[in-house]
């Protein structure tokens, strides 16, 4: 991972200062929540950046989700940098959302932006080959490439706030502003978002994604419960699907996990099942999903649930028929 530069934008001109955002940038991870966000709860983030053996969950479990303190909206991002052979490195950025926090992922194919849509307690995902990230919030629109410094520029001051290099977040209070860019590398311009998703054309309905379970094809046009015998929450018992699976020897929980279609990401949870979720990713890797985590999963992914148990993702550009329950 190429040496980081950020930068903390300041307030517009007769901006709430209630409005700003509060950043905590350790070096392989950054936070960020609101400035009316209890002192406490930021300087519960600034002990764990004296702490490199800090991960993602325990940054994320420092920020309360209820009680008197509860923060309603915060974003946190963590940085695991691997070799590439295409560029020599590849960071890998793990992005967690709540409330109207975003996060602009940027790539050597452009940008994306990960928001929570609505989805409690957040939504997780991850991207590859990272070259920035923006924090922002939902109603905002993202920056473009161009604003962001080319490779091998040094710290400069332009109208929006001053670049510098990462290290100098690492000590002292949190960073204070609208916006935070954080720059690993070299952005990309093209008009495709980072990790290989596809960026919609403005106006252009999202594709519905399907699902093959057991030799058969759903569209995930509803809310999908899948188990031994699954059952749907109160709210979306009427208009949810349930897929019943067998498992001889119980290795799948009775409600096991959730797959459901928000804008074009495909999204799956763990609901607490007995054995845990594991994903075989389109590019041979694996990912256990967290209990209750809400985690975007690309098309072309295999979600194995146990007892031969598989749910395949198609891609939508896949020819095939599709019927719901």
């Amino acid at each position: 991972m190429s040496a980081p530069r950020w930068r903390a934008v300041p307030a517009a001109f007769g901006q709430d200062p209630a409005a700003l955002w509060r950043y905590v940038i350790a070096m392989h991870w950054v936070a960020a929540v609101p400035a009316s966000t209890d002192p406490a709860v930021v300087h519960a983030l600034l002990r764990l950046r004296e702490d490199a053996t800090t991960t993602l969950e325990r940054v994320v479990g420092a920020v309360p989700l209820g009680g008197e303190h509860a923060v309603e909206d915060f974003a946190a991002v963590e940085l695991v940098a691997a070799p590439s052979a295409a560029s020599g490195a590849d960071t890998t950025a793990s992005v967690i959302v709540r409330g109207r926090a975003s996060v602009d992922v940027f790539g050597p194919g452009g940008s994306r932006r990960h928001e929570s849509r609505g989805i409690r307690p957040w939504l997780l995902a991850d991207f590859r080959e990272v070259t920035a990230l923006s924090f922002t919030v939902a109603d905002v629109g993202a920056i473009a490439a161009s604003e962001l410094p080319p490779p091998g520029a040094s710290a400069s001051v332009d109208g929006d706030g001053q670049w510098a290099e990462q290290g100098g977040a690492q000590q002292g209070a949190a960073l204070s502003g609208r916006r935070l860019d954080l720059v690993l590398g070299v952005p990309g311009e093209s008009g495709e978002h980072a990790g290989g998703a596809r960026l919609l054309p403005e106006g252009q309905a999202a594709a519905v994604h399907r699902m093959r379970v057991a030799g058969e094809i759903f569209t995930l046009d509803v809310e999908s419960y899948i188990g031994r015998r699954p059952r749907a929450t109160p709210l979306t018992q009427s208009t949810a699907r349930l897929v019943t699976v067998p498992s001889p020897a119980q290795e799948v929980s009775a409600t096991h996990a959730l797959v459901s279609q928000h804008n074009d990401d495909v999204v799956v949870t763990d609901l607490k099942s007995t054995n845990g979720t594991l994903v075989e990713l389109p590019d041979g890797s694996q990912l256990r999903l967290r209990a209750m985590v809400a985690t975007v999963i690309p098309p072309g992914s295999r979600i194995l649930l146990g007892d031969g148990v598989v749910v395949e993702l198609l891609d939508p550009a896949e020819d095939g028929w599709a019927r719901g329950r």
